[in-house]
């Protein structure tokens, strides 16, 4: 009973609080190309905590631009090669201090963040040729705060990280897409 008294109690500040993404491009309104192009990736690491490398991964493998999608550990010098890089965006020095006392106070004090996210950078090469590079930035705002722990159930309703992602993904795609025909 103590041990799980123990876990509880650390716990509740992982779970008092609301996170969701904005500014990310909404790429499902635009019409899809057409396939024709067999192609590679890399991608190094995983974002974020919340699976936004796996949105990633499946934006490249059900893209219908590519009738072959491989991921790859080393740049491809032959056909169609995307090489993508994630940079977090930290928090404010502001949004730190409260978290930090946030957390100290077992979330009995609040924080909040709206500047953290993630910049997601593609570089396109065609046959070992850089032709041309895409950024894409995305925010998170987060509130953590004991109350808050009635209202986790909002978090099902807003975007996650690995949706975020997924949508930056498929934007390129639609972005590159003269740069994708056979």
């Amino acid at each position: 009973m103590r041990k799980l008294a123990v876990v509880l109690l650390v716990s509740l500040p992982l779970v008092s609080g609301c996170v969701t993404y904005r500014a990310y491009p909404d790429a499902s309104t635009a019409a899809a190309p057409v396939p024709g192009v067999a192609a590679t990736y890399r991608y190094d690491g995983s974002p974020g905590m919340f699976g936004g490398g796996n949105g990633l991964k499946d934006a490249f493998r059900n893209a219908p631009v590519f009738y072959r999608m491989e991921r790859v550990q080393q740049p491809v010098d032959e056909g169609v090669f995307i090489d993508v890089t994630v940079k977090i965006l930290p928090p404010s020095i502001p949004a730190i201090g409260f978290g930090y006392l946030s957390f100290s106070t077992l979330t009995l004090l609040p924080a909040w963040s709206t500047r953290d996210g993630y910049e997601v950078l593609f570089d396109l090469y065609r046959d070992g040729r850089r032709v041309r590079s895409f950024d894409y930035t995305f925010y998170r705002g987060s509130f953590v705060w004991l109350p808050m722990v009635l209202f986790i159930w909002v978090n099902a309703l807003t975007p996650s990280e690995e949706s975020a992602f997924e949508a930056v993904a498929e934007q390129f795609l639609l972005d590159a897409g003269p740069y994708l025909r056979p």
